[in-house]
């Protein structure tokens, strides 16, 4: 599946600076990273993100549309000439992040609730959920995804099951939609192979992101 950077874009928050975005740093995708934020870099950050927000706003005002997806469809129509991407918001080992600067985190969570119309959406990543993963960030999370966890503790805090602390084989996950709208074990996939072109299918093409 292929998407180009006026369908999707990144935005990375490493708050431990341990070299993510370098992972990421030749996709035209990526916007830009945020790294070792302290008090001013993390305001500098919530700006950044709510002037997009209300960019996106006004955008969508003076085109009479109210959802990302419709704004796409006139952009790929010709009808207007800014693109918009879906931007993901991407924090790893979120939980020493919002130990450290709770107030950020707080407000990461309710800019990505209000501009979820928007294609504003926030990817939230850790190792260690149990005592991190508080009503707020659970309620404004529509999906979520467990890998194996370590004990039941930590798979209550994520999916309020304990299903994450019993898989036994690498790479299953449980994708969860809303409360239990949908609830599956699956398996994911390898990222580490070369890309083999030969093998890309390219007879159905949908160009639509859903959320």
């Amino acid at each position: 599946m292929n998407f180009h950077p006026y369908d999707v874009a990144f935005l990375l928050i490493d708050y431990k600076g341990g070299g993510m975005a370098n992972l990421f740093r030749n996709l035209p995708h990526l916007l830009g990273s945020i790294a070792n934020l302290d008090g001013a870099q993390s305001m500098r950050a919530l700006i950044s993100i709510n002037a997009e927000l209300k960019r996106r706003q006004r955008l969508f005002s003076e085109n009479n549309v109210n959802h990302i997806n419709q704004y796409q469809k006139l952009y790929k129509n010709g009808d207007v000439e800014e693109p918009m991407p879906h931007l993901f918001l991407i924090s790893d080992e979120f939980a020493e992040l919002k130990s450290e600067q709770p107030e950020f985190m707080k407000e990461l969570v309710s800019t990505a609730h209000i501009g979820r119309s928007l294609g504003i959406h926030l990817i939230l990543a850790t190792q260690k959920p149990s005592g991190v993963v508080n009503d707020q960030i659970w309620s404004n999370s529509k999906f979520k995804l467990a890998l194996k966890v370590a004990d039941k503790a930590d798979s209550m805090e994520m999916l309020k099951t304990p299903g994450a602390a019993e898989i036994t084989q690498a790479g299953r996950a449980y994708l969860q939609v809303g409360n239990n709208e949908i609830y599956e074990l699956f398996q994911s996939a390898w990222s580490g192979a070369d890309y083999q072109p030969e093998k890309d299918d390219q007879q159905i093409e949908d160009h639509t992101i859903y959320f």
